[in-house]
């Protein structure tokens, strides 16, 4: 990751901003020990309003805690359409969350009057919960690649970290200089949306035909505008690989499979003129769906060192590893250990017989090399929920424990 001047300059003013807005709001949970039943979701992230993670939390708690749930929104008229879209998916309303703009006095407000904490990103600097609260990192889900910035890290003090790979998911709580008696919480709640939309209305809502296999190409960005304080340049740009696409879309044609590339919202790329439909999220919420809902409606899914294939996991098909920049990526972004090459070399498409093989095997609806898939899913240590329950209700079930435990006296203070 390139990193300048400018950028370490940036780095210092940014940790002594943090620095003190963490005191500031570790005094305000020291004034206020004993909050009320109140919870607080906050999901800032690269898709800004449409933070599955943080949507279906918000709407579980406004099923299932007894008290105010409020979600913090760059844009609350955007929240809201995301937010019923989910609740509509989960047979219930949003109506009864309060959806208020992120600012400073908003965010401290709620920090104060709040048992429970949800936050995708690192709110108010992610202060150590002071008093009888919890505080969950659901963060942006499990990737292999190394979580922080090279000019600037930053740390959590969050109650929990959730993640969908235990493996990967100590790695990051490492990474970002969690505590030792920071919980590790398994699933993402928005790997549920996969599972909660008939595939043939969000396919035909999308142009697609129903009845011919889908493959979705989901590639996490190698260029993005500025993220945290700086450009982000990582691996390779994958227009230089034209070559290798071209014959990804002529090899998924010609087995019939139906194959799109949907970029990453901070990608930079455009990805014109590569011989693949470009799907965008304006798409995605035309068909009424959201981004996890058509991932659930697809039959198999291309990645790299995004979380979301992680996430994928969960439904069992096939997924395929384009990483043509591997060592390139490595050396500049970094990747947590245990190496993605370890863990799912035998997944990496990496030449056009491997891209047939892949295809072909979409178009007999049979699953891609699954002793290897098998194998990555044990040695990350891929988290399943027990048949008949989600990884909402698990989440929920497992920090309402963590509560418990830590305030054995006090088991009515919160009721999930």
């Amino acid at each position: 990751m390139v990193a300048t001047v400018r950028p370490r300059v940036k780095a210092g003013v940014r940790r002594s901003a943090a620095f003190v807005t963490r005191l500031v709001a570790q005094a305000v949970m020291f004034a206020r020990p004993r909050p009320g039943a109140r919870a607080v979701v906050y999901g800032k992230s690269a898709a800004l309003t449409s933070e599955e993670n943080a949507l279906v939390v918000a709407v579980e708690l406004a099923r299932s805690f007894a008290g105010t749930v409020t979600l913090l929104s760059d844009d609350p008229p955007s929240s809201r359409r995301h937010l019923d879209r989910v609740a509509a998916a989960m047979d219930t309303s949003a109506a009864d969350i309060v959806i208020d703009r992120f600012s400073l006095k908003t965010a401290l407000r709620e920090l104060a009057r709040s048992r429970l904490l949800f936050h995708t990103a690192s709110y108010l600097a992610a202060p150590r919960p002071r008093g009888r609260r919890l505080h969950i990192a659901l963060a942006h889900g499990t990737s292999p690649k190394w979580q922080t910035m090279s000019a600037y890290r930053a740390t959590m003090y969050s109650s929990a970290y959730c993640a969908t790979a235990r493996e990967w998911g100590r790695a990051i709580m490492r990474a970002f200089g969690m505590p030792a008696s920071t919980a590790l919480l398994t699933g993402n709640p928005r790997q549920d949306m996969m599972f909660r939309r008939e595939r043939t209305a969000i396919l035909t809502g999308m142009g697609f035909d129903p009845g011919r296999p889908v493959a979705l190409w989901l590639p996490t960005y190698r260029a993005a505008d500025t993220i945290a304080i700086a450009a982000v340049r990582d691996g390779e740009p994958l227009e230089d690989c034209a070559d290798d696409i071209e014959a990804i879309a002529a090899l998924a044609q010609m087995h019939g499979v139906q194959i799109a590339v949907k970029p990453h919202p901070r990608d930079t790329a455009t990805f014109a003129n590569l011989g693949i439909r470009v799907i965008t999220d304006d798409e995605i919420a035309a068909a009424d769906a959201t981004l996890y809902q058509f991932l659930g409606s697809c039959d198999a899914l291309i990645s790299d060192y995004s979380s979301v294939w992680v996430d994928y996991l969960a439904t069992g098909r096939s997924v395929g590893l384009f990483v043509p920049d591997l060592a390139a990526y490595t050396a500049s972004r970094g990747l947590l250990d245990p190496q993605l090459g370890a863990v799912a070399g035998d997944l990496v498409l990496a030449d056009p017989d491997s891209y047939g093989e892949f295809f072909e095997t979409v178009a007999r609806a049979e699953v891609f090399r699954p002793e290897a898939l098998a194998r990555c899913r044990e040695e990350i240590g891929f988290v399943d929920v027990p048949a008949g329950s989600t990884r909402t209700a698990t989440l929920f079930g497992e920090i309402d424990a963590l509560w418990r435990s830590r305030w054995p006296r006090d088991t009515s203070y919160i009721d999930l």
